[in-house]
């Protein structure tokens, strides 16, 4: 991710896949630290709004 253009980098923080692989890494190769909280936050968050969210968007058009 550091050959990317500064915008392309700050873009893809947004992205759940960018954290989900850094996470990925750290630990496939043991390198868990508390510095990858805040990916692991990040996606708990993500999870926590957009879940939700899906399963209310399909249950309404399950019902219609």
């Amino acid at each position: 991710m550091e050959n990317l253009p500064q915008w392309a980098q700050l873009m893809a923080m947004f992205f759940p896949l960018t954290h989900l692989t850094m996470l990925a890494r750290s630990l496939s190769f043991s390198l868990f630290s508390a510095k990858m909280l805040w990916p692991l936050i990040y996606l708990l968050l993500f999870w926590a709004v957009f879940f939700p969210l899906a399963l209310y968007k399909m249950r309404q058009r399950l019902i219609k």
